[in-house]
């Protein structure tokens, strides 16, 4: 810590040099132009090798250090729970990403000619297994026994993302997802 003195204080300019008189001892500044007595606040540096000043240092890094400790502590829980929430907001995009490919697989194979519903669940539950998925739903309309060729088919799977989460179901509790796929018959 640096203590500040107000003193009478003689400067002198020599071509590019300036140097400062304070107390017989001898400071040089440069590229200042001032040649007269001024009255001046200047900063005395303590001695670097003193026991206060590696004292006050010491206790300076200490006071740094607590606060390092407070900033984490108010910045830990807010950066832990920013991550948590992407990773459940990203798993919930990849289970709606995968009901669209269940339901598109679904449909794909509903609107093949001898199709029968049991055929479509069993590709839907099979592609849901393998992709862990839990808490899902199949419905199809119409059944693939009953459409016409150039007639609409569709399958719309859904899921609770309270089954379907990483850490639990705090972000989406309760929350369903869908997805629905129309396919034309051949």
């Amino acid at each position: 810590m640096s203590t500040t003195l107000r003193n009478h204080i003689d400067i002198t300019c020599y071509e590019s040099e300036l140097r400062v008189e304070h107390g017989g001892e001898f400071s040089s500044l440069e590229s200042l132009a001032i040649n007269r007595t001024i009255l001046l606040a200047i900063p005395i540096l303590p001695d670097m090798s003193s026991s206060t000043c590696k004292k006050r240092q010491r206790k300076r890094q200490s006071r740094r250090t607590g606060i390092a400790v407070v900033e984490l502590a108010i910045c830990l829980p807010l950066i832990v729970l920013i991550f948590f929430g992407t990773l459940e907001t990203c798993r919930a995009i990849y289970l709606r990403q995968n009901l669209a490919i269940v339901a598109y697989e679904g449909a794909r194979v509903g609107v093949l000619p001898g199709s029968s519903s049991a055929v479509v669940q069993q590709q839907c539950e099979m592609l849901l297994e393998d992709r862990g998925i839990d808490g899902y739903d199949v419905v199809t309309s119409p059944t693939p026994e009953t459409l016409q060729v150039g007639g609409t088919f569709q399958v719309t799977v859904t899921a609770q993302c309270d089954k379907n989460t990483m850490i639990g179901s705090q972000l989406f509790a309760g929350k369903v997802l869908s997805e629905t796929v129309v396919m034309r018959a051949e």
